[in-house]
């Protein structure tokens, strides 16, 4: 038999307890634990973004761009690469890459420079 999963409003995740042992977030009414990762990427997601499962960072893609967001950047310290998502399009860039971001004019910055440090 499956499991059930009660949905939450975002009125009732925000009236939740903070936790300090774990980070949560609310997507699509599910409550969704959100691990620490290893050194180098704690340092790169200090510098810019969180880690995600394939499957949640796949769903926040989504969510985001179907929401209004005009780009969406997935970063992989392991790889040293990003991802750019915008509305039917996904580019990576490698870190010998310069990143320009469609939603950004302008705006160019080599990938190298996000991995600084690692």
């Amino acid at each position: 038999m499956g499991t059930t999963t009660t949905l939450v409003t975002v009125q009732e995740f925000l009236a939740l307890p903070e936790s300090q042992e774990e980070r949560r977030e609310l997507i699509g009414g599910e409550i969704v634990s959100i691990s620490h990762g290893g050194r180098p990427q704690e340092f790169v997601k200090s510098n810019i973004v969180s880690s995600e499962s394939a499957s949640q960072l796949s769903r926040k893609v989504g969510l985001y761009l179907s929401n209004g967001g005009k780009s969406v950047w997935a970063v992989f310290p392991d790889e040293q690469k990003v991802w750019i998502y915008t509305a039917g399009q996904a580019k990576e860039f490698q870190s010998s890459q310069m990143l320009e971001d469609p939603s950004l004019p302008g705006f160019r910055a080599p990938v190298s420079d996000i991995f600084e440090g690692i």
